[in-house]
């Protein structure tokens, strides 16, 4: 299957980089980032890799790990995972727990041809996150665990209200939960070298601030986010459906891989088991 039977080119034409409509479609990708906190690229998979990526993925649900683990919101940005946050007044949104349930397959369960390795290996898509998060460089993450992996949320699971480590995240939806499993995100409550707006956290916690954010993705959509900035959630799935996706790591430097702790936590094993 080459890419051009994976990605539709025609509609998002990243393997022509100097052509005009490239050139526009990474302008408006840039404009919908900076209005609205994402990029949403519709129908970016063709239909037949849409559905083998999917069919993949519920195969391998039963090998995956299912995580069932409460965070701060912001841990992720501390990759020791272990900070002591008692000494915080009772009810601080810093000591909220953020319950991440939702089963992770890793990427050396995925087939080598199955069609989110070959999107995440594609270096086109390198050069046009470049173009649009108008970052210099943009390098894969070589981790073999979590460079590129399939999420799976079934009824009553979630990932709820965080803050991420990296300053942004690719993700490709496969199946979206009938009811419940909404991506949910609000702006403004973060900024680099800033103390947090806890007040206004405090409320999205609550489930009383104004202003939530509710993109509409469906299947076969690339989303762009700046995750690291953006307070956001994945709301629990109600429901007999469930909420398949596919997450694309990327990093600003070459080499990267997850630390021991972290894919212990997220996957069940480390590097140097999976390397041995």
């Amino acid at each position: 299957m080459t890419i051009r039977n994976i990605v539709d080119t025609f509609r998002y034409p990243l393997d022509d980089s100097d052509g005009a409509a490239y050139k526009k479609l990474a302008s408006r990708c840039r404009q919908q980032l900076e209005q609205h906190g994402c990029c949403l690229l519709p129908d970016f998979l063709m239909p037949d890799a849409l559905e083998n990526a999917k069919r993949e993925a519920i195969a391998l649900v039963k090998g995956g790990f299912q995580m069932n683990h409460n965070f701060a919101y912001d841990d992720v940005n501390d990759e020791t995972l272990s900070r002591n946050l008692d000494s915080l007044p009772k009810g601080h949104p810093r000591r909220f727990k953020s319950l991440t349930k939702i089963r992770f397959i890793a990427r050396d369960l995925i087939s080598s041809v199955n069609p989110i390795r070959r999107v995440h290996d594609w270096p086109n898509i390198c050069s046009f996150l470049q173009d649009v998060l108008q970052i210099p460089a943009i390098y894969p993450n070589e981790c073999p665990l979590s460079s590129c992996v399939f999420t799976v949320a079934e009824r009553s699971e979630l990932q709820d209200w965080h803050f991420d480590g990296n300053d942004f995240i690719v993700t490709l939806m496969l199946e979206n939960s009938k009811e419940g499993g909404h991506f949910e995100f609000v702006r403004g409550l973060r900024e680099a070298d800033k103390r947090d707006d806890f007040e206004s956290i405090s409320q999205v916690i609550n489930g009383n601030y104004p202003a939530v954010s509710r993109p509409v993705i469906k299947p076969g959509t690339l989303t762009v986010f700046r995750g690291k900035y953006n307070f956001h959630r994945a709301s629990a799935v109600e429901g007999d459906g469930r909420r398949i996706m596919a997450i694309l790591s990327y990093e600003t430097n070459p080499g990267k891989t997850g630390t021991d702790e972290y894919l212990k936590l997220f996957y069940d094993r480390t590097l140097s088991e999976v390397i041995a």
